[in-house]
């Protein structure tokens, strides 16, 4: 619906972002471009207590409540798209050995 209200979210500027690029990219603007916003659901990270959300299928306009370890392997999996989207695949890579090192071979900071 072209009146329809974007949500204030990561995931709309991004969907957003690209959309702009594209429209500007092109060699030649005739026509106007319609931006259309597409739910993908909302996962929230609660730290290592795990993550919880609603993925939208997609197949359908039905959502998919997910919890525990699924939902922090798609928080896991989003997180991982973005950095890659923003430092390439090999710096994404080399982050993540460093993140897998540090939480097995460094002793957890306590304060007291």
């Amino acid at each position: 619906r072209p009146t329809a209200m974007v949500p204030p979210s990561a995931q709309a500027a991004r969907q957003q972002a690209v959309f702009l690029h594209r429209v500007l990219a092109r060699p030649q603007r005739t026509g106007a471009a319609e931006f259309r916003y597409r739910d993908h659901g909302t996962l929230v990270s609660l730290g290592r207590y795990g993550a919880v959300g609603m993925l939208r299928q997609v197949i359908g306009d039905r959502y998919l409540n997910v919890q525990g370890a699924m939902a922090k392997a798609a928080y896991r999996v989003g997180y991982e798209r973005y950095v890659m989207a923003n430092l390439g695949p090999v710096r994404m890579f080399a982050q993540m050995l460093v993140r897998w090192a540090r939480a097995r071979w460094l002793m957890p900071v306590k304060w007291h």
